[in-house]
């Protein structure tokens, strides 16, 4: 844990939080932490465990792996500062071969300042199913078969 910052680290020995790499993810706002953080300020981190069993609905499994679902995310959103905005998140093409969206949220940094965030997603399946198709064709000339 030498890239996390001195004040982050005595925060957690003061709270009796081991940042053991192997066990805990730790997220913070921005990589300048410790240079925000004033005298009189104190630093309080907040531990969140997520239940790693995909039948209590915190994760589930895609591709082999585990991913957060809502409810976690929903609990670490709250304990990051991170406020979503209902406006200005939402469907902005919808068809049966295609999706785009765009989310739109805020995270307060330690000075008390938002940072407004946005991303835009899109899903093709047209464009999906050629990119198969080329690395099928490609996997065929190369004398490999698909699967």
């Amino acid at each position: 844990m030498k890239n996390v910052p001195a004040v982050i680290q005595q925060a957690a020995s003061l709270q009796g939080i081991e940042l053991d790499p192997g066990r805990v993810n730790l997220l913070l706002p921005t990589q300048s932490y410790g240079q925000i953080v004033g005298q009189f300020d104190k630093v309080t981190l907040e531990v969140m465990v997520v239940d790693p069993d995909p039948n209590n609905g915190e994760v589930y499994k895609i591709s082999g792996k585990k991913a957060l679902a809502k409810p976690a995310l929903d609990r670490m959103y709250s304990a990051l500062g991170i406020v979503e905005d209902p406006v200005n998140t939402t469907v902005l093409e919808s068809s049966s071969r295609k999706s785009r969206a765009k989310a739109t949220a805020a995270i307060r940094k330690p000075n008390g300042e938002y940072v407004v965030l946005t991303e835009e997603k899109t899903v093709d399946i047209d464009v999906i199913e050629e990119e198969q198709t080329m690395k099928a064709k490609e996997e065929a000339l190369k004398g490999r078969p698909d699967g």
